[in-house]
Formats: structure tokens, C-alpha cells, sequence
């Protein structure tokens, strides 16, 4: 799925971006919009959420995760990456569990790369 600026998805279940490369929802926002993931659930992706920073000033791009499940074959599950130093990227997750069943379970849950990218994660 590529969300896009002030978009949001809601209530339902998102599977099977496995194999080489496979992202379950990819957000690159260029501006101060932000992206919502709400009450969800998603398995069996390479990658659950991918998110991008493309903006040219020192705007912040955000996803936004609520009260979602992250279960599954995953390598990565979530990524955050700037691909311009003047903007901030934000990954916000609040109340979700992400759980690996079965092997090969993630090295890294978290690949951040880049200046201003950030992760926060609440209860």
C-alpha cells in the first residue's frame, strides 16, 4: 500500500508483502502531512511500514501507528529514513505489540537512517 499525506487506514488486516523486498504500507511524505495507521493488523510482510522524508525544508513527515498487531516473518519490521537533511521523519507507535512466531526472527526491528529520523513508542 502507498499512503500518502493526510491519509489514514482503519479497521482491518494487511498480509502478505512477503519475498524479497516486500513492504506492507510505504509512506514517503513530503511535507507536513502525516499518515495514520489505526487499529490494524498486519503479518507476513518483509517490511510492516517503511517510511520516507522527502521534504526540501525543515518540515516534519509522520506515520502514525494506534493500537495495532505486527506479527510474522518479518527482516525489518519498520523503517525510517531521511532522504533530505532539512526535514524531520517521526515513526509514532502507541499501544501496538509487534511479535515474530517463527524463524528467522528480526536482528533489527527498528532501521533508522538518516539526520532527524526518530522513533517513539508508547505503552
Amino acid at each position: 500500500i502507498n499512503a500518502k499525506d493526510n491519509s489514514s487506514i482503519s479497521e482491518c488486516r494487511i498480509t502478505g508483502a512477503n519475498g524479497s523486498g516486500g513492504v506492507g504500507i510505504y509512506y514517503e511524505g513530503n511535507s507536513t502531512g502525516r499518515f495514520i495507521l489505526n487499529n490494524c493488523s498486519m503479518d507476513n510482510s518483509e517490511t510492516h511500514v517503511s517510511l520516507y522524508g522527502t521534504s526540501a525544508v525543515s518540515n516534519a513527515t509522520s506515520a502514525i501507528l494506534q493500537n495495532c498487531i505486527f506479527v510474522g516473518d518479518t527482516i525489518t519490521p519498520f523503517k525510517v529514513a531521511n532522504g533530505d537533511n532539512a526535514c524531520s521523519v517521526q515513526l509514532i507507535m502507541l499501544g501496538c505489540l509487534q511479535r515474530s512466531l517463527f524463524p528467522p526472527y528480526p536482528t533489527t526491528a527498528f532501521q533508522m537512517s538518516g539526520t532527524g529520523t526518530t522513533a517513539i513508542i508508547s505503552g
